[in-house]
């Protein structure tokens, strides 16, 4: 079972994760300690390659049996990093892993964060996969407030299209 505490050893990790040696990360995966390692803000593995982007690693983490549903201090989860960050391939394969599209997040949902972002292809695959395109951030402001804010108007499209 995972510890839960922020183990002595997480920045070597992410840095790991960060370089994207393949070769360092399969001996990671191997070290049950470190694919349960989490930061001060109890971000997992998962959280920190979906923030760099490290398609590899999502895979190898996934595979390993890193549940990729779980949400740091704040209920921000893996996806919603995916969708910050903007990668189509890390949303697809979260997707795919069959994770909640609108999981409880303080600071807002995954097509919240693609729309503050201005990361259309994600916005579009969450909101394929049912994300709820009306629901309010912690200010009250949905994703379509966002972006006519942020003068996103390919993002007002897509939202107002619904996926359709």
């Amino acid at each position: 079972m995972c510890a839960l505490p922020s183990s002595p050893g997480i920045l070597q990790f992410i840095r790991i994760i960060e370089t994207g040696d393949l070769d360092e990360l399969h001996g990671l995966v191997k070290q049950s300690d470190a694919v349960c390692a989490r930061d001060a803000d109890n971000n997992t593995l998962l959280h920190h390659a979906c923030i760099a982007g490290n398609v590899d690693a999502v895979k190898l983490l996934i595979a390993s049996g890193l549940h990729a549903n779980v949400g740091n201090v704040d209920g921000h989860t893996p996806l919603c990093d995916a969708a910050l960050n903007g990668s189509t391939e890390i949303v697809s394969i979260l997707l795919n892993c069959g994770v909640n599209v609108d999981p409880p997040s303080y600071w807002g949902s995954p097509l919240m964060y693609a729309t503050q972002n201005e990361r259309l292809g994600a916005m579009k695959l969450l909101i394929d996969a049912g994300a709820q395109l009306n629901s309010p951030d912690r200010t009250g402001l949905c994703p379509l407030h966002v972006a006519v804010q942020k003068g996103f108007y390919a993002g007002v499209h897509e939202l107002l299209l619904g996926g359709n």
